[in-house]
């Protein structure tokens, strides 16, 4: 598994091996996954930093928010 579910599809779109429909449907469908988890966190009454696991010694499992 890779660190979020957005790297399978956004290497993809980076190889060139999709159609004009295929990223445009990722686009899509990434775009309503972020808003079903804003969603999720204000209904849990949680921040994005709470979803991100801490790694230890590899780190965040995202990059953290700019302030």
């Amino acid at each position: 598994m890779c660190g979020t579910p957005h790297a399978r599809p956004i290497r993809r779109v980076d190889a060139g091996d999709l159609t004009d429909e295929q990223i445009e449907r990722i686009g899509t469908t990434l775009m309503l996954l972020e808003e079903k988890m804003a969603e999720l966190r204000d209904h849990f009454g949680l921040t994005p930093e709470d979803l991100n696991i801490d790694l230890g010694p590899l780190g965040p499992l995202l990059p953290r928010e700019p302030p």
